[in-house]
């Protein structure tokens, strides 16, 4: 029998024992190809079922928790197939940020999609006009959201902006003007826990707006590449297991892919300085950073999807079927802290009422969350009741100390139990 070992306040107040534990995510950056078939592409050149089964292969095997796009198309009902459809088939896991309208007549946009088990979106913004004041051919999408987890009963917050771009195709100077503006921003709201990521469109890092990102004259905002490799991007068979486009020779899908075989680093992640030094309680993972799908023997030539190597043949099929972009896999860890506090809180019983449920009476009747988190900040079990009332099923909990945490828009409780 499953027993229960409840952590009694004291009077309101509760105290909880310092722990330190580490957290891990994973962020994809990916262009979708025209997805949602703006510019012309139809359901006959760009089938979106197709599109979907291969995303969906995809992240069955890279496993992400954020996930960043471009080229997905500005309507409310694409971004929901891709949330609904694909990351949550199976599992209601995912949400996603609201959709920003374009300024131009450009009918694609960004997309950001994340694991609501592990972080909230805490807001999100727009940069949307160069330095001179006019409009930019397509905006840069910032999102700042925070982990989740048992610190945050006690203050412990850590925010992650997440900044995706999708620079101009052909014209360096709208990409300065785009990533100036980006920075002039960032200035605005200082150094943080940043990841920049998108499809940058450049052949070199000595392109003006890739210098604008990485050698900001403020240290504590200038971006730094993962990667040391060379600064010439494109046609350089050095760095072929970084090139991220074309995954095809030749155009396809009656122009809707283009070709040119895998020459290009077009998909690029940042990070910043804060997150390189792992200051502010994220951490970049030395030697995570990947193009999924690239096994560095595909130089100038289309994606390699039998024998790949680096990706299983089905995953590979998907890579090529999906975009003619690879996305770009980056790993990081979080510092989740639990540490010693005191904190107002409601009243609140807790007692066994069967081997599998505990029952829970809160003072005050009203609208509640509850959470359970392991001490690792994963949240095990969530949901929601209102009156003072309710149960919470202990099955699937491993033997070890939870923290029960139940709050309304103006109070909470928290309590550390014990499940042996």
């Amino acid at each position: 029998m499953m027993k229960l070992r409840i952590q009694l306040c004291f009077g309101l107040l509760f105290f909880l024992h310092s722990a330190m534990a580490q957290g891990h995510f994973k962020h994809m950056q990916y262009n979708l190809t025209l997805y949602g078939n703006p510019f012309g592409c139809d359901e006959t050149t760009n089938n979106t079922n197709e599109k979907d089964q291969a995303l969906g292969v995809i992240v069955a095997h890279a496993q992400p928790d954020i996930l960043c796009v471009n080229e997905l198309r500005d309507q409310n009902v694409w971004a929901d197939r891709i949330l609904n459809q694909v990351l949550n088939a199976d599992q209601n896991l995912w949400s996603r940020a609201a959709l920003t309208a374009n300024v131009t007549s450009s009918s694609i946009i960004n997309g950001f999609f994340f694991r609501e088990d592990k972080f909230t979106l805490h807001s999100q913004e727009v940069v949307s006009q160069a330095l001179d004041g006019s409009n930019l051919l397509r905006p840069i999408d910032l999102y700042t959201i925070y982990v989740d987890g048992p610190g945050l009963a006690i203050g412990d917050t850590t925010f992650i902006t997440c900044i995706v771009a999708h620079l101009a195709a052909t014209d360096p100077v709208e990409r300065d003007d785009q990533t100036a503006a980006l920075m002039a921003r960032l200035a605005m709201k200082g150094p943080g826990n940043h990841i920049f990521s998108g499809d940058l469109n450049m052949d070199a890092a000595w392109e003006q707006a890739f210098q604008n990102l990485i050698s900001y004259p403020d240290p504590t905002l200038a971006f730094e590449d993962p990667l040391t490799i060379s600064n010439s991007w494109n046609n350089n068979s050095s760095i072929a297991l970084h090139h991220t486009q074309s995954t095809r020779l030749s155009d396809t899908n009656s122009g809707c892919f283009a070709g040119g075989g895998l020459d290009d680093r077009f998909d690029i992640t940042l990070i910043s300085p804060s997150i390189q030094e792992g200051n502010n309680g994220v951490h970049y993972i030395n030697g995570s950073y990947k193009a999924l799908g690239q096994n560095g023997n595909n130089y100038n030539q289309q994606l390699q999807i039998f024998g790949n190597g680096a990706v299983p043949n089905a995953v590979a099929l998907a890579l090529y079927d999906m975009s003619d972009h690879l996305p770009v896999i980056t790993e990081f860890s979080t510092d989740v802290t639990i540490s010693v506090s005191e904190l107002q809180a409601l009243d609140m019983n807790v007692s066994m009422i069967s081997s599998d449920y505990i029952g829970i009476r809160i003072s005050n009747a009203g609208s509640y969350l509850l959470e359970v988190y392991d001490l690792s900040g994963r949240l095990c079990n969530k949901g929601a009741f209102h009156g003072m009332t309710t149960e919470l099923s202990l099955q699937g909990l491993g033997k070890g100390i939870y923290v029960l945490r139940i709050r309304s828009e103006k109070d909470q409780v928290v309590r550390r139990i014990l499940v042996q």
